[in-house]
């Protein structure tokens, strides 16, 4: 049982020029190409939905910096961002840790391509989600073939020498 109720806070979102914003030097997120062309492929089709988190007094990008690149690459002038205004210095660097670190985790590939099913049904481009249709392949081979991992993200990168149940072929499937 918590002791204080969590602090909720309704923030204002304000479009902010571009060349105000102040990427974080020792931002430890790495945002390869592909990552920023898949952000870039999700802003041109769903739209700019999640606004950059901003220190407030130096206008240092807290949380968005991948947003920023995608930004940057389109070639946006403005950015829907939300001030912090109310974290010490300590805080912004532990919320930029935990920001990135809390979103980790794995998915269940089942109910994953129950998901990437409906959207192929209704034609939608299942590309849009940031997976490829080669990486979908992969993780419906592993589901046909009880092979799913319990961490499929992990093991996915990492070559694995399968044997079909069928012909008995074995080959390796190199990520």
């Amino acid at each position: 049982m918590r002791k204080t109720e969590p602090q909720v806070k309704l923030p204002e979102v304000k479009m902010i020029k571009i060349d105000q914003l102040k990427p974080y030097v020792y931002n430890t997120k790495e945002h390869p190409t592909e990552q920023v062309q898949k952000i870039i492929n999700s802003i041109e089709k769903f739209g700019f939905r999640i606004p950059l988190l901003i220190d407030k007094k130096t206008m240092e990008i807290i949380s968005g910096h991948g947003r920023l690149l995608a930004a940057t690459k389109l070639e946006l002038t403005e950015l829907p961002c939300i001030f912090a205004d109310d974290m010490t210095e300590e805080e912004v660097i532990a919320y930029r840790i935990a920001d990135n670190r809390v979103g980790e985790s794995t998915m269940d590939v089942k109910l994953l391509l129950h998901e990437f099913e409906i959207l192929t049904a209704k034609n939608f481009d299942i590309e849009s989600t940031g997976f490829t249709l080669p990486e979908i392949e992969d993780l419906k081979f592993l589901r046909d073939y009880g092979e799913v991992p319990e961490k499929p993200e992990e093991k996915l990168r990492e070559p694995r020498n399968i044997t079909c149940p069928e012909c008995g072929h074995n080959f390796t499937i190199d990520k």
